[in-house]
Parts: C-alpha cells; structure tokens; sequence
C-alpha cells in the first residue's frame, strides 16, 4: 500500500489524524544501531558455520561465511527502517524490512509510556521507548521503539507522558 493510500484511509477512519509522511519530522534510532545489529550478525553467521560444519564436515563452516554479507547487509537495512514521528495529539512507529509496518496511537489512548534497559542496552548506551494503549493487547504491532539513544528515550517519555496528560485534561 501506498503512503498516498495510506494517508487517504487513515483520514477516512480518524479524521483528527492528518497523515502526510513527507511533513513529519521522523527520529531514526541510535546512529550505533547498525554497528550493534552488525556485531549480532557476526553471531548468526557464526552459529550458521557451527550448524553447517556439524550437518556437512568439513565444507559446512562455509555456510556461515556465505551468509554473513547477507546478514550484515540486512541488519543495516533493518537499522535504517526503525522510526518514529510525533505530532503534539498522536505518534506514528515504522518498522520491518521486508514487511513493513506502520502503527498508530493517539495520545488521549496512552495508558502508560516506560523506557527500559538490557544490559547490552546500557552497554551501548541506549533504550527502548514503549507506548501502551488501550485495547492494544491483540494487535499484533505494538509501539515498542528499540535501539534509541538514552537521552532520546528519556526526552520523548516525558513529552508524551505530558502529551496524554494534556490531551485528557482537554474536554473534547
């Protein structure tokens, strides 16, 4: 589907959702992500020679070696096709490479925003920004923004957390 389609049904169903992509001011993630998911390619494409060099002895290691242009290539890929946008009443996630997806929520929705931390995220010094909202249990996309600098995270928790509060203190 195109963005124009896209655009054209969205303002169908939610008319206060004025969507055009090409105005939003889009945050990437982290500019390590891609050295971060090249470092965890490194792990496939070993794992894969491990598997291979088990099934095929001694060729089977190959495999790995094959593999790991690929997996480079699509982790950086991948790390391009993570971002948010934000307006002062909703927010937009992309994700996915090979099949994208696009979510949106609206801030007088939100039930909670959090950032959390694995201990590789510290590491490298990021976060992950989730956005919870009503009636997002079955869905299968859910606003999890990985891979953002600490600061980021931090800044865009309170923004929205001051955002969905505003938005219902507003009466409609």
């Amino acid at each position: 589907m195109s963005e124009v389609e896209t655009s054209r049904i969205l303002t169908a169903l939610a008319p206060r959702l004025d969507y055009q992509p090409e105005t939003l001011e889009w945050v990437p993630t982290s500019p390590r992500t891609a050295s971060r998911l090249t470092k965890l390619a490194f792990l496939q494409a070993l794992l894969a020679a491990a598997v291979g060099l088990a099934l095929w002895r001694p060729w089977g290691a190959l495999l790995g070696v094959a593999l790991l242009p690929l997996f480079i290539y699509f982790a950086w890929r991948y790390a391009k096709s993570l971002k948010f946008a934000r307006t002062s009443n909703w927010m937009v996630y992309r994700s996915g490479l090979l099949i994208r997806r696009t979510s949106f929520t609206f801030f007088d929705k939100v039930q909670g925003v959090s950032v959390s931390q694995s201990p590789f995220d510290r590491r490298w010094k990021m976060a992950t920004l989730m956005v919870d909202t009503a009636g997002a249990g079955p869905a299968g996309h859910k606003i999890e923004v990985c891979y953002l600098p600490e600061s980021v995270a931090n800044q865009q928790l309170a923004d929205i957390a001051n955002s969905a509060a505003k938005t219902r203190l507003t009466p409609a």
